[in-house]
């Protein structure tokens, strides 16, 4: 519970500008690494089915391409939504909570359609492309 009230503060001071002091970063990651422990070893069944399941096995599997991608989906999405807040809080609730889900949403959309377009068939042909050798030589 501690954790996850240094991570909001952490966030919160964040938005307002103020500066997060230093020994708070490895304190959040310290709580990040002992929740993953705690999955990992089955300390948590209901956190691990959550994080095996489906859809957090897909997010993890696009991640890399939804960071890459999003900001060219924010781009694009502010110019068809000029209203788009920036920061987010700065507009009315609902605007921020569409900007929210619906940037992210198209992020992970966009980052799934290059996952199976370019990605899956490229890994697919690795082994005969680039054969592993356990030789270095």
């Amino acid at each position: 519970m501690a954790f996850l009230a240094l991570a909001a503060w952490t966030a919160l001071a964040g938005r307002r500008g103020a500066t997060v002091p230093f020994t708070v970063r490895p304190r959040i990651g310290v709580g990040v690494a002992a929740v993953l422990l705690a999955v990992a070893s089955d300390g948590v069944p209901t956190l691990r089915r959550a994080l095996t399941g489906r859809a957090a096995v897909h997010i993890g599997r696009v991640s890399y391409g939804t960071y890459l991608l999003h900001p060219f989906v924010l781009a694009g999405l502010r110019a068809v939504w000029p209203a788009l807040p920036v920061p987010p809080p700065a507009a009315g609730p609902a605007t921020a909570l569409a900007a929210f889900v619906v940037g992210p949403a198209i992020a992970v959309a966009v980052a799934t359609l290059v996952w199976r377009t370019i990605e899956a068939p490229v890994l697919a042909q690795k082994d005969r492309l680039a054969p592993y050798s356990a030789d270095p030589r």
